[in-house]
């Protein structure tokens, strides 16, 4: 591959400078009123993704430029990191060992990745949740028509975020092996105030809005909850409530003014 190069004249030659690499040429002597020196640039090392699937390829730490579908090029050498970003199974790294050689190749089997694992998302009476964004470390996945999503990102330690209108965000850590289903908790909760107010609620550390003195969160899990109620120009209201498997729980408050 053709590669620009940017050379600085030194004691005794040229230092050239690309991709990462320095090398010194040496410069012949002066002929004709020039000198010349001759820069024979090394042949960059391939590295290929070589199973199904279009991937990103990048190293952490060292020059490369991806050439093609799932193949990527540099002048790298020794133990690397190589990142893997598959386009439906997420991001993995691995380490890969680089030949010192010019124009060297290498695979990377799909036997040397991490296997992706398998997350469900249900609704409280198993009904899985489909076509629902969902973000694994940080990471935005999307649940399949059958509420699922198949990704080297879920594994044990991930941390999971869904999101669904009208329900307390789900946030999870993955324990143990996979696969992993998260079930929306069954419990709802209702407030009311005495006056048509807009507001907000703190529950568990989520800041939910209400509207005209209403709100209802539905999907909450079974147990203790934090519950802070606060409007403009009133105080504030704390409980802790502690809801039932399925209980639909409504409070009607009433707001003191300042």
């Amino acid at each position: 591959a053709a590669t620009t190069v940017g050379a600085e004249r030194t004691a005794g030659g040229l230092t050239a400078l690309a991709e990462g690499l320095v090398r010194f040429y040496p410069v012949g002597p002066l002929h004709e009123g020039k000198r010349r020196a001759e820069i024979a640039w090394p042949d960059r090392k391939r590295i290929r993704a070589d199973f199904e699937g279009k991937c990103e390829l990048t190293l952490r730490e060292a020059w490369s430029k991806q050439t093609g579908s799932s193949v990527l090029e540099t002048h790298a050498a020794g133990r690397a990191t190589l990142v893997v970003h598959h386009e439906t199974l997420g991001t993995q790294e691995i380490e890969v060992d680089i030949p010192e050689t010019p124009g060297a190749e290498i695979r990377v089997e799909r036997a040397a990745l991490r296997a992706p694992e398998t997350l469900e998302v249900c609704h409280s009476d198993g009904t899985p949740l489909v076509n629902l964004p969902v973000e694994v470390d940080a990471e935005r996945l999307c649940l399949d028509g059958e509420g699922r999503v198949v990704s080297w990102l879920v594994r044990p330690g991930a941390r999971v975020e869904v999101k669904f209108k009208g329900r307390v965000p789900v946030r999870k850590t993955l324990r143990g092996k996979g696969p992993y289903r998260i079930v929306w908790g069954g419990a709802s909760l209702e407030i009311h105030l005495a006056e048509h107010l807009d507001f907000v609620v703190y529950l568990d550390g989520e800041i939910i809005e209400g509207k005209d003195g209403r709100l209802g969160l539905t999907g909450l899990d079974a147990g203790e909850h934090t519950v802070i109620v606060a409007a403009r120009s009133r105080r504030g209201r704390a409980f802790g409530i502690v809801l039932a498997e399925g209980e639909a729980r409504r409070m009607d408050l009433e707001l003191e003014r300042k």
